[in-house]
């Protein structure tokens, strides 16, 4: 899908800039995120350019091409918990159905 950029320079003239506008999944699939993760960017206005286009079935995204020029996504998970003291497996000792003497 195609699109037209228009840019205002210091000189007060506007540009036309030719650009690809993709949808979430296509952004989701080249940066490597989830398609929920460019949806919530979206929202929080990451992209600045991205366009929320109401349809029948629900509000589609467009983000320009432009927009994911610099941006990485976040590696996937976060630091792993640690477990309690004593609750972890590893660390409970085997207690024995024999009766003590």
């Amino acid at each position: 899908m195609n699109f037209v950029y228009e840019l205002i320079s210091e000189a007060g003239m506007s540009k036309h800039i030719m650009g690809i506008r993709l949808t979430i999944k296509q952004v989701a699939e080249r940066t490597g995120a989830g398609a929920s993760t460019i949806r919530l960017l979206c929202t929080q206005g990451v992209f600045p350019n991205a366009e929320a286009v109401e349809t029948p079935r629900g509000v589609v995204w467009y983000i320009p091409e432009i927009d994911l020029v610099g941006f990485v996504p976040r590696k996937r998970g976060g630091q792993k918990r640690k477990a309690p003291a004593g609750d972890s497996e590893l660390g409970r000792t085997k207690q024995s159905n024999k009766p003590s003497k």
